[in-house]
């Protein structure tokens, strides 16, 4: 089940994060974020057969891994962050788990907002967990789209500390749930910094999000795109799955920065909208 959940108690948290979105800011530092221009990581284009031998690695090291299993919080005022490892292309996606207090946090975060599920576009079913990462070296389940929005997101020389719903709630243990919803405020608006992500690069969303940072630089004199163009390429947009969730806006206002990434584009939110 995923956080989308009505299990999870939409309105309360709603109403706390529009109370803390208008607190003042902490005043720390943001997270490292690439506003020298640089695209997110993308998978470089391989060779057939370079392909195929990471792909076959790839394979054998989860055939010998064996599954994960949660250890229980002793506290109801901690919660788990994920550290994202370093990686490039096709090579496994691994991450690890450590406790962090909602209460005195220690360290700096970020958050990944994402839809857990994205509807094929061939067969119109949903995505569920059919890929999987190394977690703490175990082999972890995850939907398809959250493996991509890793692969994107992951720097190919520094750790990533971020909070990930589906990776750092064990969503088996119902009470774990409804506790952790009662601290995700705090976990939400202690983050330095919200990633959005939106999928893989589809509808010229690539040439989409060039434009809008045209638009940002007040750089327009070579438009890239037609209005109609334009027009069609915002409706794809709109009609991603993340557009669709009941968290969007408590998420989004709790963000002291949030970052809109599509594919291995990205733009800040207020530039997007």
């Amino acid at each position: 089940m995923s956080l989308d959940s009505a299990d999870y108690e939409h309105d309360r948290f709603y109403g706390e994060a529009r109370e803390l979105a208008a607190s003042p800011d902490s005043g720390r530092d943001r997270w490292r974020r690439r506003d020298d221009g640089r695209a997110f990581a993308s998978t470089p284009d391989l060779g057939k057969e370079r392909r195929r031998r990471r792909q076959r690695e790839s394979d054998d090291c989860f055939e010998r891994a064996q599954p994960f299993e949660y250890k229980t919080a002793a506290d109801c005022d901690v919660f788990r962050l994920a550290t994202l490892e370093p990686g490039t292309g096709l090579q496994p996606v691994r991450c690890s788990l450590s406790w962090e207090s909602s209460r005195a946090p220690t360290r700096s975060h970020c958050c990944l907002s994402y839809a857990w599920e994205s509807v094929s576009r061939d067969t119109g079913q949903s995505a569920h967990r059919a890929a999987a990462i190394l977690l703490d070296g175990y082999k972890f389940p995850v939907t398809e789209n959250l493996l991509n929005a890793l692969r994107n997101l992951r720097d190919p020389k520094t750790d990533i500390l971020i909070w990930i719903d589906q990776i750092c709630i064990n969503q088996d243990d119902h009470e774990e749930r409804a506790q952790q919803v009662d601290i995700m405020k705090h976990i939400y608006n202690q983050a330095r910094e919200i990633f959005i992500w939106l999928g893989e690069a589809a509808n010229r969303s690539d040439e989409l999000f060039r434009y809008a940072k045209k638009l940002r630089s007040k750089s327009v004199a070579n438009r890239i795109m037609s209005l109609p163009e334009l027009k069609k390429a915002i409706q794809g947009l709109l009609e991603r799955p993340w557009f669709q969730r009941v968290w969007v806006i408590p998420e989004v206002a709790l963000s002291k920065h949030t970052e809109v990434v599509c594919g291995s584009q990205h733009i800040s939110w207020e530039a997007l909208v």
